[in-house]
């Protein structure tokens, strides 16, 4: 899944590092969750909002953002 993300975020010319700063988080915290390695439902919706996607969508098993 997250390399479908990486993509989606090079297509909309977006970078990872811009989404940390916006959140004041580091850019390993957001490749954490695009890789799944770690949950945030803050990084995951912001992500998704970036992508101007639900965050279903992006992580299928994810369950419904507030």
């Amino acid at each position: 899944m997250g390399k479908h993300i990486k993509i989606l975020l090079i297509q909309k010319d977006i970078k990872q590092v811009d989404i940390a700063r916006k959140l004041g988080v580091s850019n390993v915290a957001v490749c954490n969750v695009i890789k799944g390695a770690c949950e945030s439902r803050r990084i995951k919706w912001a992500i998704a909002r970036e992508l101007g996607k639900k965050v279903e969508e992006l992580w299928p098993s994810s369950e419904k953002a507030a």
